[in-house]
């Protein structure tokens, strides 16, 4: 599984001491096959994410290097 599309990012400062930070313009959207995602958790090593879809059961993966999704885990064990 693998898709990618950027898309226009809207931030509003919650906290008046955040207001002078502009933040980024675009965000890129590596993924959108879940229903919930939790995470993620980068591993420098191995230049990926692991994140969880809660609602379907699963641990996946994001693959820095390829740009590839791919489940790593069924079940929350």
């Amino acid at each position: 599984m693998s898709i990618s599309e950027t898309v226009p990012a809207e931030f509003v400062a919650l906290d008046e001491r955040f207001t002078g930070c502009d933040g980024d313009y675009v965000i890129k959207r590596h993924f959108s096959e879940a229903r919930k995602t939790e995470g993620p958790a980068y591993f420098a090593g191995g230049r990926y994410l692991v994140f969880s879809d809660i609602p379907n059961d699963r641990l996946l993966r994001y693959d820095e290097t390829t740009g590839a999704v791919g489940v790593l885990r069924h079940g929350s064990g």
